[in-house]
């Protein structure tokens, strides 16, 4: 089976415009790496990609790719070619996505033309691959942020040196004063002609009472959650789109071996069954290319 979407992922990494005759343009612009200052970012370069339904013509790149590898004569590559984009117009006049493997998908606007929507989260298409854009702070605020934790820290021990000062001055005038009231409050004894003071102290008894604290226990248990490929993650392997439910539960109806995995998903006015979800992208490449022949128009997707 010929995947239309496989050589034209291969001819973007190796040339900025790759043309299907009937379709339009893929073209990728370059962005080199620059400061974007409100941001504090220095952002890596990167291939862009952008869609031109004006550009349609046959420069022949895409036909001469489907002739190396298939073996296909050059009127046969143009057949070939002719028929897949009548397929990729008539699903995306029913309401439905055109996926194009990692570079995007394209989706039907209110006027009926196609619209690119482009993956800028996947560069696996790019020659940039593995660069990250670099977030950071200039060292002239480093710096005064620095400074400004220092006057901070300053400031707070400032205060409780001059708090424990006043605590102390407090604790002073209170001995002080305690010390004066057992003096005035000492009563005098006489005996004869000697005259002796008298010092009578209370006698505290301090009880301690150590009360148990009771032993903290601690309980733990293992929660499981369970989660399916088929009803979690951001990509989805689509193998429909359709407008209703009543196409849905017909093309269920129509497909009955694989009916207990599709999973259907509603988005505006179009139902997505989709028989597989997760985040690996690659896990569902994988899946569609197992599909049986009557799903080959099945793809990936992000949500």
């Amino acid at each position: 089976m010929i995947s239309l979407i496989e050589h034209i992922e291969y001819l973007m990494m190796h040339h900025d415009c790759v043309v299907v005759p009937g379709w339009g343009a893929l073209i990728a612009q370059y962005s080199p790496s620059h400061y974007d200052a409100p941001r504090r970012v220095v952002a890596r370069p990167q291939r862009q990609l952008s869609f031109n339904a004006a550009v349609c013509h046959n420069d022949g790149l895409l036909a001469h790719s489907l002739m190396r590898r298939h073996g296909l004569s050059y009127d046969e590559a143009v057949s070939t070619i002719a028929n897949h984009v009548t397929s990729l117009k008539k699903q995306l006049e029913m309401g439905g996505e055109v996926s194009f493997g990692r570079l995007g998908y394209f989706q039907a606007t209110e006027g009926g033309q196609a619209e690119f929507m482009p993956y800028y989260h996947d560069t696996s298409n790019d020659e940039y691959f593995g660069l990250r854009s670099v977030h950071f702070c200039p060292l002239a605020e480093l710096l005064a942020e620095q400074d400004a934790a220092q006057s901070t820290r300053s400031h707070v021990l400032g205060d409780r040196n001059q708090f424990l000062r006043q605590v102390a001055r407090v604790a002073a005038s209170i001995i002080v004063l305690l010390g004066l009231a057992i003096v005035l409050t000492t009563p005098v004894l006489h005996n004869g002609d000697q005259q002796l003071a008298g010092l009578h102290m209370p006698v505290t008894k301090a009880t301690v009472e150590q009360q148990a604290t009771p032993a903290l226990t601690q309980n733990t248990q293992q929660e499981q959650q369970v989660a399916t490929a088929t009803t979690q993650g951001q990509f989805m392997l689509v193998i429909a789109t359709l407008s209703s439910k009543r196409q849905v539960e017909a093309f269920k109806q129509a497909h009955p071996d694989v009916a207990s995995k599709m999973q259907v998903q509603k988005r505006g006015k179009i139902y997505r069954v989709y028989v597989q979800r997760g985040n690996d992208r690659d896990v569902l490449e994988t899946a569609r290319q197992q599909l049986s022949a009557q799903f080959a128009d099945a793809w990936v997707t992000a949500e």
